[in-house]
């Protein structure tokens, strides 16, 4: 019986230690896995794809490759369990390997990267930022920013005021007051003048929502094409707002369409609520080509922000408050006789050549700042 007892004992030890044998064996081979995030029209992230993809010629690991935009809830799943602070949350690349991370490409990560697959230790100073580190995926990962975020609110109030002296909606409202107080009292000019007023401040408000929802779809896959697109599209609309400062009125114009302006005096001519209300939302519709240069503009750094929808709608509606500010001016003089109705369409109409420099420079200005941050 004790023989036995021994035997079996024995038995036992020997599977024990065998187990334990072959669980040390595949603990010392457990494959290494990387998890590459990316995104289209990445330079870095271009770079840094073969490098990863030749290192599987002489070290065995597992590449596994994630395009961000179709990949956001495990991106901020690893972010969040490697404790990725916010300053390095968001961009690409973005490599996790064992317990370290990288953003960005650089040499120094590509020898750090590489130490790991040999199983040497690195220092917690190896895991820097990139040389090259494309553009934070903004519109995946959300981070907080308020309205006390001074240059979001800087960038928006300049954005806003260079939209506001866009001579479409000013004349427009100019030609409403003036037929107005011809066939009715001031009062009803105010009135009058309140509502289309209104009614552009809504119709903006709603366009910026709806184009930065749009723009905040796509921009993690495409946001580099989206930026280039943007750039080309300021470059023509300066181009365009210079030459008409020297050549006013010939060849292309951004103003408002010929087709447009026989509807829009019908609805003048009728100056009720109602009517004023459908101005409102035509002469809005048919100055996009004159305005959505500037909302397109600071909607894509919206969309690219990542913050709540909440947020941006305090942004537009402050953006939109600027924008509206000499539309009320006018509304407001004319009304309390701070000034007259004829000498402010005679201030425009001398001005407008300047008021479309401005822009047009500012334009420009923008697209080679947009040029640079490429760059």
């Amino acid at each position: 019986m004790k023989k036995q007892n021994t035997f079996l004992i024995l038995l036992i030890s020997l599977f024990i230690l065998n187990s334990g044998i072959v669980f040390s064996l595949g603990s010392s081979n457990e494959e290494i896995e990387i998890d590459f995030f990316w995104m289209e029209g990445c330079p870095a992230c271009a770079q840094i794809k073969p490098f990863l993809e030749n290192l599987q010629e002489n070290y065995n690991f597992k590449l596994n490759s994630y395009e961000t935009s179709k990949n956001r809830d495990l991106f901020l799943q690893k972010l969040d369990e490697y404790e990725v602070p916010d300053n390095r949350k968001g961009y690409v690349p973005t490599i996790f390997i064992k317990d370290k991370y990288f953003v960005g490409y650089s040499d120094q990560i590509k020898s750090a990267i590489e130490s790991i697959l040999q199983g040497q230790t690195i220092n917690e100073e190896d895991i820097l930022v990139g040389e090259k580190v494309e553009t934070k995926i903004l519109g995946i990962w959300d981070y907080e920013v308020s309205l006390e975020n001074k240059s979001s609110l800087a960038v928006g109030f300049i954005l806003g005021l260079l939209d506001s002296i866009n001579v479409c909606s000013i004349t427009v409202l100019v030609f409403l007051i003036v037929f107005s107080l011809s066939v009715g009292s001031s009062k009803r000019a105010f009135k009058i003048g309140m509502i289309f007023t209104l009614v552009v401040f809504l119709f903006y408000s709603l366009f910026m929502l709806l184009m930065t929802g749009i723009l905040g779809y796509f921009v993690a896959q495409y946001g580099v094409y989206i930026r280039t697109a943007l750039i080309i599209i300021s470059l023509l609309a300066g181009i365009l707002l210079i030459k008409d400062f020297f050549w006013y009125g010939k060849g292309i114009s951004l103003s408002i369409p010929q087709f447009a302006k026989p509807l829009l005096e019908k609805y003048i001519k009728q100056a009720t609520i109602g009517s004023t209300i459908v101005l409102g939302l035509l002469a809005s519709l048919v100055e996009i080509p004159c305005t959505a240069i500037f909302p397109l503009i600071y909607t894509t750094i919206l969309a690219e922000s990542g913050i709540s929808v909440f947020q941006k709608t305090l942004y537009i509606l402050f953006y939109n408050i600027i924008y509206i500010l000499p539309l009320l001016l006018i509304v407001l003089g004319t009304y309390l006789s701070w000034t007259r109705i004829e000498n402010v369409d005679e201030t425009i109409q001398k001005n407008k050549k300047i008021m479309k420099l401005i822009a047009g420079v500012a334009l420009l200005a923008i697209a080679f700042y947009f040029i640079l941050s490429i760059i």
